[in-house]
């Protein structure tokens, strides 16, 4: 869409059409990888606090 609007892109009715196309493996996929970004984010993170720390 090239602007907002105030009404629902879709019918919620639709979700369900959704939901019955994505198996529980790929839900399992997703769930890891994003898992596996957070984690990587969270280290990085550490590792750059831990550099700047000043005693």
């Amino acid at each position: 869409m090239s602007s907002y609007i105030n009404e629902a892109p879709f019918d919620a009715s639709m979700l369900v059409h959704f939901r019955e196309r994505i198996s529980a493996n790929m839900v399992n996929k997703v769930n890891q990888i994003m898992v596996k970004k957070i984690q990587e984010a969270t280290f990085e993170e550490a590792d750059e606090k831990k550099k700047h720390k000043r005693f």
